[in-house]
């Protein structure tokens, strides 16, 4: 470690870089005090004084390593300013943050602790050490330090764009849009925040505006073929098929590898009723990416579609291995053993799925129904009224208990009645007005 010192030191001062040499000198005599050649090399170098800052030139060297990407020497050249100037903030900041870069994240606020002790008012430490706060999953304490930032400085976009990042990894889209709206204005160059304010807008429901967000970040980003596929998402959703093709095709050209354009791809091409041409695309996107479960979860889909149910069955069955909360292929496998009257096993499915996700309306509905056939009329109308709480509009689930309704032994002809009005009220009667018109 002496020698490496050394010869950096050495290397700097022949270089013309004075004071980074002065820092690497230092640092080595704070490991061996008594070393000859350090010690007198330093002497030749510059008068020993009792400087407390980081030198102008080491803070612009520290930057020219980062901005090469030399993450691992910028670390290095850190810590010898920090062992040297421990009572200066940007040491502390600097290193904190090259660690919190590099995935050090504990250690990283360790660093940054250290830098808010001498300068609690520095919005970048209080934006850095927020990052790897919530990288640590402490994500109150990262909140509250993004919004220390933003108290300090408030037109500080990243700091904006930081903390919708972590309110749109929480499920608070509406916070989350507000700050990478603010984060745009301020900077409109920043990369990534046109794109995620349209996953956030997709995510609201809000298509129109998912897809002019995603169009504003190809406008700087034109050949990221993330975006042509988040955009080719939105399209889909809102059933622009053959544009979503298109963006999807323009990804593809971009990155023939892109695991989740080919899973997209073959959700539009099912859209489109081209089974065939979708199950190569799910194929495709399982060979890129074989631990892809939500691919291996379409494919059973079109393989279920095709009449292939054992081959849909090993599909849903991998993507269990490879997520094993994956609601959505715990249903489907359901339904496929359902349909083969593997009774038990499909309950079986349909019961896991409610395990994983208790909230899932078609989960409900599918369990109601089959427990109808069993003879379990109380169950099975508590699971599809279950399902219409959670979603009103859920057609087949308000059908099939209406259904069951007729079946259930200590009902009154009278309360069934009214459940067929209270069904035509809502379904028939709005029918009957679109008719009319």
């Amino acid at each position: 470690m002496s020698r490496e010192l050394l010869e950096q030191a050495r290397a700097n001062r022949d270089a013309g870089r004075r004071e980074v040499a002065e820092a690497l000198y230092r640092a080595l005599l704070a490991i061996e005090p008594g070393h000859v050649e350090a010690n007198a090399e330093l002497h030749e170098l510059v008068p020993l004084r009792s400087e407390t800052q980081v030198p102008r030139a080491a803070r612009a060297a520290l930057a020219v390593r980062i901005e090469s990407g030399d993450l691992a020497g910028a670390e290095a050249e850190a810590r010898t300013l920090v062992a040297c100037y421990a009572d200066d903030a940007f040491a502390w900041k600097a290193l904190g943050t090259i660690l919190g870069r590099r995935q050090g994240h504990a250690e990283a606020c360790t660093a940054l602790e250290r830098a808010l002790v001498l300068d609690g008012d520095d919005p970048e430490i209080h934006n850095s050490i927020a990052t790897s706060l919530a990288r640590l999953g402490r994500i109150e304490e990262a909140l509250a330090h993004y919004r220390r930032a933003l108290a300090i400085a408030p037109h500080y976009a990243d700091a904006h764009y930081n903390l919708g990042l972590v309110l749109h990894e929480q499920g608070r889209f509406d916070e989350a849009l507000e700050r990478y709206v603010r984060a745009h204005a301020l900077a409109p160059e920043l990369p990534q925040v046109c794109n995620n304010a349209g996953n956030v807008c997709r995510a609201l429901g809000r298509l129109q505006q998912a897809m002019d967000w995603f169009a504003r970040a190809l406008v700087q980003q034109p050949h990221n073929a993330d975006i042509h596929s988040n955009l080719a998402s939105a399209q889909l959703d809102a059933r622009l098929f053959e544009s979503a093709l298109a963006s999807l095709d323009r990804a593809l050209a971009l990155d023939p590898a892109h695991a989740e354009a080919l899973n997209n791809r073959g959700n539009v091409l099912v859209a489109l009723g081209r089974i065939e041409e979708a199950q190569q695309s799910y194929v495709a996107a399982t060979r890129v990416r074989p631990d892809y479960a939500g691919a291996y979860c379409n494919l059973g889909n079109v393989l279920d579609l095709a009449r292939k149910p054992q081959q849909a069955i090993d599909c849903y069955r991998r993507a269990l291995v490879l997520a094993p909360d994956l609601a959505e292929a715990s249903l489907n496998l359901g339904n496929v053993l359902r349909d083969l009257d593997r009774i038990s096993e499909a309950r079986a499915c349909y019961e896991r799925a409610l395990a994983i996700r208790p909230d899932y309306p078609e989960a409900l509905n599918n369990l109601g129904c089959l427990i109808q056939d069993l003879g379990e009329i109380d169950a099975s109308l508590a699971a599809r009224e279950r399902a219409l709480a959670l979603s009103p509009d859920f057609f087949a689930a308000d059908s099939s208990r209406l259904f069951t309704l007729n079946y259930h032994p200590d009902l009154p002809a009278e309360s069934i009645y009214a459940a067929y009005r209270d069904y035509n009220r809502r379904h028939g009667e709005p029918a009957r007005v679109h008719w009319r018109a």
